[in-house]
Order: structure tokens, then C-alpha cells, then sequence
């Protein structure tokens, strides 16, 4: 099954800077993802060389984040 990158409503924000994650002793990065389709999108960031996110569903003006501790942001597609 393939992967299309989120349409443009769905709008992505990465985090520039380093942050202390939830668990003590380590370093991590943030992407947050917000849903200005009119309609619900199911979304999920896709991290080069590290874990991505779960498939998250997003109704109209909502947003989840997404912590990672390794790698950098690719993209944001649909799933």
C-alpha cells in the first residue's frame, strides 16, 4: 500500500531545537501536525533513519505531536 504525502491543509511544524523528551537523560526532536482540511485526515510523520509516528486521525483544527530521540524529519503523509 502506498504512501502520498499529506495534502497542504494539513499543515506540519517541526521543532528547530533540541528539548528534554519525557523520559530524564536524553535529548530529543518534536513535530506537530494540524489538520486545516475540512474534513478528518489520517496523518503520520515519517522520520529518515529513526522511528515514525503511529496513524494519527485528525478531525478539522485539531494537531498531535510526535517526539523522536533519533534521526530527522522526511515528511508527513497520509495512512
Amino acid at each position: 500500500m502506498s504512501k502520498s504525502t499529506a495534502p497542504t491543509p494539513s499543515e506540519r511544524e517541526q521543532d528547530t531545537g533540541w528539548r528534554a523528551p519525557s523520559r530524564p537523560g536524553g535529548l530529543g526532536r518534536s513535530a506537530t501536525v494540524t489538520n486545516h482540511c475540512g474534513r478528518t485526515m489520517r496523518v503520520k510523520v515519517v522520520i529518515k533513519y529513526g522511528p515514525d509516528s503511529r496513524c494519527f486521525t485528525l478531525p478539522p483544527r485539531h494537531w498531535a505531536r510526535f517526539n523522536w530521540t533519533f534521526g530527522s524529519y522526511d515528511k508527513t503523509v497520509t495512512c
